[in-house]
């Protein structure tokens, strides 16, 4: 079984807007140390991205980040990350994302 919130609601009835989960989703992919053949990889080791529908926050296994809004940039051309502008927005979404996955 798998973690997670369910679609069903969503699909058996979409004008409803039933939706239980969380506004953002996350991906994860490997970094530079892949884990061994049947092994969980560390989360220490991984790349994570958050994305809501108003941003994207990114953040690699180096430290380095990745914000963008994704209304005035939806191809994320502009990595907004170190503009102190948005330190409050790419705080909140670095906490989310730390909650949700747990590190």
């Amino acid at each position: 079984m798998l973690d997670g919130f369910s679609l069903k609601p969503l699909v058996e009835n979409p004008a409803a807007g039933m939706w239980d989960g969380p506004g953002f989703v996350i991906s994860s992919i490997e970094g530079n140390r892949p884990p061994e053949k049947g092994a969980q990889a560390l989360v220490e080791d991984q790349h994570f991205t958050l994305r809501s529908s108003e941003w994207r926050y990114v953040i690699y296994n180096t430290g380095e980040e990745e914000l963008y809004d994704l209304r005035t940039d939806p191809e994320e051309w502009e990595n907004i990350a170190s503009n102190p502008e948005h330190a409050v927005r790419k705080e909140l979404l670095k906490q989310q994302l730390k909650q949700a996955v747990g590190f």
